[in-house]
């Protein structure tokens, strides 16, 4: 009973959290976004978006509406410095996914903790977009089914990361 009562605190506690997030618009830095209404933000406990066709499971961190009422998917990446490929390349798939429920996101945003951020038009179809990643798609695929794939990790990327004093690659 006392687990019962914890959990429905903690969901009140999100569901307060998201819907002031919602009311004080975007907070993240970003031009042209700075305030503007947040429609989805992953408070841990928000929903998933799936593309069946593709079989594409994402969460973004935030969905935000701009000036023009459009929807617009942001990734947040807890680090100091550096937006890589790989931070592209999982916006674009997250997109794909979203694109099942909000047919019309056709832009996102990836920001770093010192406020740096890259945008990312994906103006070009799902199926492209699919095809473009379709070696990190089959990847994720293999991991996730507990297959070890050969990585080397890029150096510049380790330097700037927030693990980089545990992580057993950094230290060799």
């Amino acid at each position: 009973m006392i687990e019962l009562v914890i959990i429905l605190l903690f969901v009140i506690a999100i569901s307060f959290y998201i819907s002031k997030a919602s009311s004080k618009g975007f907070p993240l830095d970003i031009p042209n976004l700075k305030g503007r209404r947040v429609i989805y933000c992953d408070s841990g406990y928000a929903s998933i978006f799936r593309n069946k066709k593709h079989r594409i499971v994402s969460k973004p961190d935030f969905i935000v509406v701009d000036d023009k009422n459009r929807k617009i998917v942001v990734e947040y990446k807890g680090r100091k410095r550096g937006i890589y490929s790989s931070d592209i390349n999982q916006l674009k798939a997250t997109i794909v996914a979203v694109r099942d429920k909000h047919p019309g996101v056709v832009t996102g945003y990836v920001i770093n903790d010192s406020g740096q951020y890259k945008k990312v038009d994906a103006y070009k179809s799902t199926e492209l977009l699919v095809s473009e990643m379709k070696t990190q798609i089959n990847n994720v695929r293999l991991i996730k089914s507990g297959v070890c794939i050969e990585y080397t990790p890029v150096t510049k990327k380790c330097k700037g990361c927030g693990f980089n004093e545990s992580c057993d690659v950094a230290a060799a």
